[in-house]
């Protein structure tokens, strides 16, 4: 399921950018130059409880690793598997794709279920500011 993403996916097949996705139950970030040689992507351990809301919180410092992240799943950290731990090269593109919320280019999107609210931030946040935050909130920093 996808819940965002941020790539070129109808034109670049190797999704450069970035995404969040529920995979198998379980909260999945990425972060992709080209999928799967040179990306960064962390899954969460435990699954989410189905037919409940989730207040899901990412942060990333920045460091092109996947130690820089950090899931948090109400308001808490949580353990993560490393899936990849490859990125050497820049996600971004020279003309920016648009961000989508809920769905990808020739995917199953986020089917059955709701995003509630989207915040996006231009730096990591910390374990502080998530705890403060409004429980109605999704962050997700930019």
């Amino acid at each position: 399921a996808v819940l965002v993403h941020h790539s070129q996916a109808p034109i670049d097949a190797g999704s450069r950018g970035y995404e969040l996705l529920i995979e198998d139950g379980k909260v999945a970030f990425g972060l992709h130059h080209m999928w799967p040689g040179n990306s960064m992507k962390v899954r969460t351990k435990e699954p989410l409880r189905a037919n409940e809301w989730a207040r899901i919180t990412v942060s990333y410092d920045g460091s092109s690793t996947a130690a820089g992240v950090t899931v948090y799943l109400n308001d808490k950290p949580a353990p993560v598997d490393v899936i990849r731990d490859k990125l050497t090269r820049d996600i971004t593109y020279g003309s920016e794709p648009n961000l989508a919320v809920g769905y990808r280019f020739r995917d199953n999107g986020f089917k059955g279920g709701l995003v509630d609210e989207l915040k996006l931030w231009n730096r990591a946040v910390t374990a502080a500011e998530v705890a403060d935050a409004p429980t109605n909130d999704l962050l997700f920093p930019y």
